[in-house]
Order: C-alpha cells, then sequence, then structure tokens
C-alpha cells in the first residue's frame, strides 16, 4: 500500500515546486522588464507566461495581492509605483 502512495507524494512534491519556482521568478523577471533586458518578441512570450499570474494579482484576494506587490516591490523598489511596465503590475510596453 505504501508504495503506491510514493509517486504521489513525489509528484505533489514536483508540482509544488514548480508552482514555487513560477511565483518566485516573477521577482527576476520583473526586473529585466524593467530594465530593458527584454526585446518586443521575448516580452510578448513572457507576458503570456505569466499571465495566469497577473489575473490573480489583480482579481484575487488581498492578502495574494498584498503578497505579491511586496514580493515585487523587493526586486522593482519604486519603479512598480511610478508606472513601469512590470510584468505583474501591467501587460503593457514599458515606457521609453
Amino acid at each position: 500500500m505504501a508504495e503506491k502512495r510514493k509517486p504521489t507524494v513525489i509528484w505533489i512534491a514536483i508540482t509544488l515546486a514548480c508552482l514555487t519556482g513560477y511565483v518566485l521568478s516573477s521577482g527576476p523577471v520583473n526586473w529585466l522588464q524593467v530594465h530593458g533586458y527584454f526585446p518586443l518578441a521575448l516580452r510578448r512570450v513572457v507576458v503570456a507566461i505569466y499571465r495566469p499570474q497577473t489575473y490573480i494579482y489583480h482579481n484575487g484576494p488581498m492578502p495574494v495581492h498584498d503578497a505579491l506587490r511586496w514580493y515585487l516591490d523587493l526586486w522593482v523598489q519604486d519603479s512598480l509605483d511610478q508606472s513601469a511596465a512590470a510584468t505583474i503590475r501591467l501587460n503593457r510596453k514599458p515606457p521609453r
């Protein structure tokens, strides 16, 4: 019986690790985008990849919004408040 549960536990752990990595990667990705390291084609791909997180940021519960905002502020600091196009907050091109 225990043998059948091991693969399930492993897959749950892998899934949780991937989801955690996805959320934590948004900070560095925002920093790269705010500082202009993404060409337009890559920027569109990044926006598409982080669209679910963007939706949760805008429409999810306030504690989730606040946690994401806090984490993104660690990476891009005042850039979010100055309306720089961070991937999670905005789905538009950064100002030139």
